[in-house]
This record gives C-alpha cells, structure tokens and sequence, in this order.
C-alpha cells in the first residue's frame, strides 16, 4: 500500500478534508492531493508530524509489513470472535490476549478483549478482575484511539463497569457525552444514504430499533419512593405490546433473529401466570416459548427475512455470552422450583420433551 493511499485513509478515519489535513501540516492542499493520488510523496521532514497527527507509528505510515500485520490481526479477531460469539469467553479471552501481546498497539484487539472481560463480568459477577481489566482497557481507548467506533463502545462499557460498581456519577457523567438517539451513525447513515444501500441501511435501522423497544418494554424502574413504575399485571400488559409490536413488524411470522426475542417475552408471561396460578395460560406461554427456542436453534440467527418491512434482509448469525443453546438455557428455567406448581401436569413433561431434542451447547464454526 502506497504511503499516500495510507494517508488517505488515517485522514477519512479521522473525518478530515485535504484542506484540514494540508492546514495542520502547513503545505499546501494541491500537495496533499498529490500524495494522496500517488504522484508525489510527502516530504521526509513531515513523517513525524503526518504519524503524530494520526497517531500511527511511521512503519505503518510507510506501508512496511502493514498488509501482513493487518490481515494477522483480522484473523486473531476472527478466531476470538468464532468462540466469544457463541459464550466461550475464557477461550476468547486467551487468544485476544495472545494477540495483544504480539500487537500491542492494536485498538481492535484491545476493543474485543475489552468487551470479552465485561462480558465474562456479566455471566459471572464475581469476576471481579475482569471487570477491572474492561475498564483499563476502555481507559486506553479513550485515551489514545480516534476510532469513533471504538471510543463510543469503550463509552458505553465504562458506563455499565461504573454502575456495577457503584460509581453511578461517573457512568451518569459519560452517558452525558454520548449522542442522543435521533444522531447516531446508523440513524444519519439510513436517512442520507440512496438507492438499494440506503434501503438495506434503512431496513438494518429497523431492525435495530425493534430489538431496542423489545429492551425497554421490559424496564421496570424503581421510583423515588421504593415501589416499581409497573405493577405485575401491568408488566404482563407490557409484554403483550411487545408481542403485539413483533406481529406488526414481522406479520408473517418468519422471526429470525426475533425468535430469541420472544422466548424470552413468552417467558416472562409463563413467569406471571404461573404466580397467578394460572395453569392454561401459563402453559401457553411455556409452549411458545419453547417453539421460539427451537425455531432459533434450527436458525442460529441467519437467514432472509420475507416480511413487507424487512423484505430481503439477509442476517448471517447471533452473538451470545451463554455457550449453551436456547432450548438447553429453557430447560435450565424450567428447573426452577417456580414451575413445580404446573411441573406434574403432560403438558410441561411434553414441553420438556420437545426441547430435549434440540438441546446442547453451541457449536462454534468449524466444529462437527
């Protein structure tokens, strides 16, 4: 890769025009065009002040070995992303690791290692070390990468790091620097871009803004005076609106993705019906929830959506933190002394039965 083509890219990274970057080095704009064209190359004197403006080192700069280097470090990213998409986080974790030393000064492994320790957080909450170690990572980030992207998703890491451990004016703090919901990358992207690809953006928007509804149907807040926003009932109200809302969205029942989705919202109701010691309707629910969990297992998440809204859009997987599949995490709830109430009656011992079939742990790719 020539030196100007390397130019070329640190200065979109970093949103800047020729005219910025030509400001910053003080030459002129006809230069940088012709550096960035391959007609001419910058002056020796300028490398140190083109790698400190971008925050590269002049190796790179110069394109020695950063084809090899960058295609060894999409493949470490690859294999971890193979075992951590489907909960095998230790596995994930070493390779990142392995890799971080052997690239140091990689923000993209730094970024997927950061996200594998929180999540190993969140499975397991006395992991105490590697909540620390996100929150170093997404300290690093902030502090030396320009990588939109990756600043943002180490502002959001540090967010929850923080409210976990307590430290809510910290997280409260760092909310407030992120953008609001109606501008974020995807939000412009889908409404500015034509053509095929903007309808695809669009779609992908949609999508997104699907699962996010699904997210905060489901909130609860505790109020001022200690007692929830909702009651149980009103809860179980919820939940219908967002099984409601996904029969809207996706009207011919072709999920996807969503069948996971709503697993869990007909969970949630067996959950409640079956406090109510409602039999019929909490077995309903357990039943669908099954469906949907064997439906997801049958997908993993891929496929073409054929609903009017989502028409053509192609999904290529899933990524979890629970290396066991859907239908084996059901049986798991279904263990729980919650359900004894309805664990003697043929229809559990039948829901029981069909996720059997099904149940196991993920494989990752590659694996027979």
């Amino acid at each position: 890769m020539e030196i100007g083509t390397i130019i070329k890219k640190y200065r979109r990274a970093r949103d800047m025009t020729q005219e910025q970057l030509a400001e910053c080095l003080r030459v002129s704009v006809s230069a940088v065009s012709q550096w960035e064209s391959g007609k001419t190359a910058p002056d020796l004197s300028l490398i140190p002040a083109i790698c400190n403006l971008f925050g590269i080192s002049a190796d790179e700069l110069l394109g020695i070995n950063l084809e090899q280097k960058e295609r060894r470090i999409s493949d470490i990213e690859d294999q971890a992303n193979q075992h951590s998409s489907r909960g095998q986080l230790r596995e994930a974790a070493d390779i990142l690791e392995a890799g971080l030393r052997e690239f140091p000064d990689s923000y993209g492994i730094i970024y997927d290692l950061m996200y594998v320790y929180f999540s190993q957080y969140c499975g397991n909450h006395v992991c105490r070390h590697e909540l620390d170690e996100a929150i170093r990572l997404a300290k690093r980030i902030l502090e030396g990468c320009i990588h939109d992207g990756y600043r943002e998703g180490a502002k959001q890491v540090l967010c929850y790091a923080y409210e976990s451990k307590g430290e809510l004016d910290k997280a409260l703090e760092i909310a407030q620097s992120l953008p609001s919901i109606y501008v974020t990358n995807q939000g412009m992207y889908a409404r500015l871009q034509t053509g095929s690809e903007g309808h695809s953006a669009h779609q992908s928007l949609l999508s997104n803004l699907l699962d996010l509804l699904n997210q905060e149907l489901s909130v609860n807040k505790i109020l001022d005076d200690g007692t929830p926003a909702y009651t149980a009932d009103e809860m179980a109200i919820l939940y219908q609106k967002q099984l409601t809302l996904h029969e809207l969205m996706i009207e011919d029942g072709n999920y996807g993705f969503f069948h996971t989705r709503l697993q869990d919202i007909h969970m949630a109701l067996a959950c409640h019906y079956v406090g109510k010691h409602d039999t019929e309707k909490a077995l309903h629910h357990l039943s669908a929830a099954a469906d949907h969990a064997i439906a997801f297992v049958a997908c993993e998440g891929r496929g073409a959506y054929t609903c009017l809204l989502l028409r053509g859009r192609v999904t290529d997987g899933f990524s979890t933190n629970d290396p066991e599949n859907n239908a084996t995490q059901m049986q798991r709830q279904l263990s729980s002394p919650t359900f004894d109430f309805i664990r003697s009656t043929p229809e559990f011992a039948a829901i029981l039965e069909k996720l059997t079939s099904v149940a196991g742990q993920w494989k990752v790719k590659g694996e027979v």
